[in-house]
């Protein structure tokens, strides 16, 4: 298997740094209380030391060329299961083997397929409580951004408003076969207690994909343009709120898109 060919179709990348492996199993504090998802095992890299540390483990592999491997691999390891799945493609049903325990999620994601899953897991399968991702550099500070930060925009605010997400650390390109052109690192997002059982998802992202649909602009002209509003009907809400009129996209705060997201749908602005 060392002469594995990797498809870039599938956005391969193999992790072969061990140092890496183990920062990736502290971060994600494992222990016998867990079950952990894993996407993209791969070659089995992190897989190891996930059997090894967690209750049971269930990897899903899209690669059918890897099935075999991995079956063979850990076939004397009654907590591990293979599925041979696109993850974008499962079901709650997929995940009957680990629903036994608290479930921690562990991948090293395709780049070109990073956002949907991320999104998939957070809105979909509520049972997973934490996840720890390696991504894109760029995309990890995208994802984990405070506001008022120049890479703060609407996918930092829709992932913060259902996990806290964390900037773990960076993992150089050297650390994988074959290396990619650009850094990576391994991201946190830990679900938070709040009750958002009343958030309509698509409706709410689909809110800030507007409200900072051009960054340079001020927030009233993005959402007037975005929904075909009146500006002084916006600002009105604007300054309700407590906010100046003149108030950028990057400086407001997750709960407070949240308010602001509520405020515009109980006057009817976001009905149509």
């Amino acid at each position: 298997m060392d002469k594995f060919k990797t498809k870039k179709s599938l956005g391969q990348n193999f992790l072969e740094d061990n140092e890496v492996i183990s920062n990736i199993i502290d971060v994600a504090n494992l222990s016998k209380e867990y079950n952990v998802l894993e996407i993209g095992p791969g070659q089995g890299a992190i897989t190891t030391s996930l059997i090894k540390m967690a209750n049971k483990v269930l990897s899903v592999e899209l690669d059918h060329r890897l099935i075999e491997f991995l079956n063979e691999k850990y076939k004397d390891k009654e907590n591990f299961k293979l599925l041979n799945k696109d993850f974008l493609e499962t079901k709650k049903e997929d995940f009957t083997f680990i629903n036994d325990l608290p479930i921690k999620m562990v991948a090293n994601l395709p780049y070109y397929i990073t956002t949907p899953i991320i999104l998939k897991t957070l809105m979909e399968y509520k049972f997973i409580e934490e996840v720890y991702v390696m991504v894109q550099k760029e995309v990890a500070l995208r994802f984990t951004s405070e506001y008022k930060n120049k890479t703060y925009g609407s996918i930092s605010v829709f992932l913060q408003t259902i996990a806290e997400g964390n900037y773990e650390f960076t993992v150089k390109s050297t650390s994988f076969n074959p290396p990619p052109k650009i850094d990576s690192a391994i991201i946190s997002l830990k679900r938070k207690d709040e009750e958002l059982e009343k958030l309509d998802f698509e409706k709410y992202e689909f809110f800030l994909k507007g409200c900072f649909k051009q960054k340079r602009k001020l927030l009233s002209n993005n959402i007037a343009m975005s929904f075909g509003l009146s500006k002084e009907n916006v600002n009105m809400i604007i300054e309700e709120l407590g906010f100046v009129k003149t108030i950028r996209p990057e400086e407001i705060t997750v709960k407070e898109y949240i308010n602001m997201y509520e405020m515009f749908l109980k006057k009817g602005y976001l009905n149509n």
